[in-house]
């Protein structure tokens, strides 16, 4: 929990972790999308199979699903963007590589990724606490469609601190609100930040 607690200092907010398992869960019967996951797990722990999941952006983004044409059809007919511009959206935005089977969310024990929905000026003190370790400009890819569920991805996958501004879905029901945007990064990171902050004490 020290990670989570340090987070929690630094930007005031609450954050949840994420732990992806190979092996698969009981399915629940109640269906989440992946953001409004990550906002009852802010409270509640949560493990869920993929089954438990019914976003199609979510799946995609979490390795589970080879959906994209089925994906952007649906895009296409909620957005009227022009398909073949849906389609490269699809395919830039990030993806888990590996096979998983479930994923654990909230409190918990061995998270890989954490996640939290940060207004700008925490988001700005957490950017200049990785600034202070790394010493760089952070460059970013922005979308704003699968924004929760690609930013998990991302940061699992890429092993970097991705912001997001969000997108129609999670605002609708993954309880992000007009003020907040996405954050998320991976443990090694975290380590990272805690390991270079004197002034850590928790």
């Amino acid at each position: 929990m020290k990670e989570l607690n340090y987070l929690e200092a630094i930007t005031g907010e609450r954050w949840t972790g994420v732990r992806f398992l190979d092996q698969p869960c009981v399915v629940t019967g109640n269906t989440f999308r992946f953001c409004g996951a990550i906002a009852h797990s802010f409270t509640e722990d949560l493990t869920l199979s993929y089954e438990d999941i019914e976003c199609l952006g979510a799946l995609r983004s979490l390795g589970c699903a080879d959906n994209d044409e089925r994906l952007a059809l649906h895009i296409t007919r909620e957005t009227g963007i022009k398909d073949s511009r849906i389609r490269r959206i699809i395919s830039e935005s990030p993806r888990i590589k590996k096979a998983t089977r479930s994923v654990k969310l909230g409190r918990i024990t061995g998270s890989e990724v954490y996640v939290s929905y940060l207004q700008p000026g925490p988001a700005m003190k957490l950017l200049r606490q990785w600034q202070q370790v790394y010493g760089r400009c952070l460059s970013v890819n922005m979308s704003g469609f699968m924004a929760v569920c690609s930013a998990v991805a991302s940061a699992y996958d890429d092993r970097k601190i991705v912001f997001s501004l969000g997108c129609p879905e999670s605002r609708q029901y993954g309880g992000l609100t007009p003020d907040q945007m996405v954050a998320a990064l991976p443990t090694t990171i975290v380590t990272a930040l805690m390991r270079e902050d004197t002034h850590a004490n928790v």
